[in-house]
């Protein structure tokens, strides 16, 4: 995830998603092929559920795109509960 926050701002404002929902604590994003950043579900906000993650996932699968989530620098909770459900980083 980018680190810097206004870095960050600019790319969510200049290159949205096409589509974006809610799933409890995470946002996700639609992306239509436009690459992994904007089709990603992030957190937001450091207090998520993890039976969030799931419905992130059905979200992700229902537009017909692989489930990706963007893990915060220092989100080891985060990083841990999707390893648990198979995740890798990468």
């Amino acid at each position: 995830m980018i680190a810097d926050p206004q870095i960050a701002r600019a790319f969510e404002t200049t290159w949205p998603a096409a589509e974006y929902a809610q799933a409890g604590g995470f946002l996700v994003g639609r992306g239509q092929g436009g690459g992994g950043r904007v089709s990603s579900a992030r957190a937001l906000r450091p207090d998520w559920d993890a039976a969030d993650i799931p419905r992130a996932e059905a979200i992700q699968r229902g537009w017909g795109e692989p489930p990706l989530f963007r893990v915060a620098d220092g989100d080891r909770a985060l990083a841990q509960a999707l390893a648990a459900r198979g995740f890798r980083h990468g």
